[in-house]
């Protein structure tokens, strides 16, 4: 099995994936958590609260398509510089 595209640029680039350590999901939920805390403390209704995590969901896909984006666009210039220098993208060749 041959691998995709975007492996093969991967490896060639040395891209790697974004990788959340514990600590930061841990630190997201809690700002969430506090958000949260903070809406129900200042007596908001149940629509902002669902607003609220609207936004905070609606962000959260926006900003992995962008990383997404942002990784294709990488490793295409990466490949379109290797064949233009003429080398095999591989280090040292």
């Amino acid at each position: 099995m041959e691998p995709s595209s975007i492996e093969q640029g991967r490896t060639r680039l040395g891209v790697r994936p974004p990788q959340f350590s514990l600590a930061g999901l841990f630190g997201a939920i809690a700002a969430i958590g506090v958000t949260f805390g903070v809406l129900n403390w200042l007596g908001m209704t149940e629509a902002v609260g669902y607003f609220v995590l609207a936004v905070i969901v609606v962000a959260g896909v926006a900003a992995a398509g962008l990383v997404l984006a942002l990784l294709q666009a990488y490793a295409a210039t990466g490949a379109e510089s290797r064949s233009r220098e003429g080398g095999s993208g591989e280090p040292g060749g």
